[in-house]
């Protein structure tokens, strides 16, 4: 198994923890496929129950996060430098590279695709639309960083008001999208959103 598999698992054994307040560690875990089966299946007007995303509840208590929230978990995108040992040069090395700042500063005029990011939230926009869910939960960890999670800033500040731990975050703006993503550490929103408030209502999305 990929270290993209292995993340997903530790990813869902830590919902699992949060959603019960340290109890058990077995209500999440990945969907088959990463929720493909669910998104081909749907494609055909077929229904799928609880498999769309790359996580789903094993446990009925953990339906009312599935039910609204469509988590999509990324692994690596680090765009590790190396240099050559023949030519002395530093060349990339892996695959898609994330980077944070460029989703600011880069011009993209010309660009012919998408940043890495903007490509996530677009899938995972269209998985959410086919799927019926209200929300998405973007779950990435660099390689070498320390896990993030991105989502839209109405859903944040629903989420996290009124708790008194700090949390540093950042806000992005997209006028194509016509969103406001907020990034931050995954633990830190962890300890600011509380379970029981995704538990007792359903956070509907504001109209743009």
């Amino acid at each position: 198994m990929g270290k993209g598999g292995d993340y997903e698992r530790e990813v869902c054994k830590q919902l699992s923890l949060w959603w019960t307040y340290h109890k058990r560690d077995d209500i999440f875990w990945r969907t088959a496929g990463s929720g493909a089966r669910a998104t081909t299946r749907m494609k055909k007007l077929m229904e799928t129950h609880d498999s769309a995303g790359d996580v789903m509840a094993l446990d009925p208590i953990g339906k009312p996060l599935t039910a609204q929230v469509l988590i999509e978990i990324k692994r690596g995108f680090g765009g590790m430098q190396v240099k050559s040992k023949s030519t002395g040069k530093k060349k990339k090395k892996g695959g898609k590279q994330l980077e944070i700042l460029s989703l600011l500063d880069t011009n993209m005029k010309g660009r012919k695709h998408e940043l890495v990011f903007w490509q996530w939230w677009d899938k995972a926009e269209n998985e959410r639309l086919l799927h019926n869910r209200n929300l998405v939960w973007i779950i990435f960890k660099r390689d070498r960083k320390e896990p993030c999670i991105a989502m839209s800033l109405f859903q944040f500040v629903r989420l996290t008001t009124g708790s008194n731990h700090v949390i540093d975050t950042i806000a992005l703006a997209n006028r194509k999208r016509k969103v406001t993503i907020v990034f931050s550490r995954l633990d830190a929103f962890l300890k600011c959103c509380k379970p029981k408030f995704l538990r007792k209502r359903t956070i509907t999305r504001r109209k743009k």
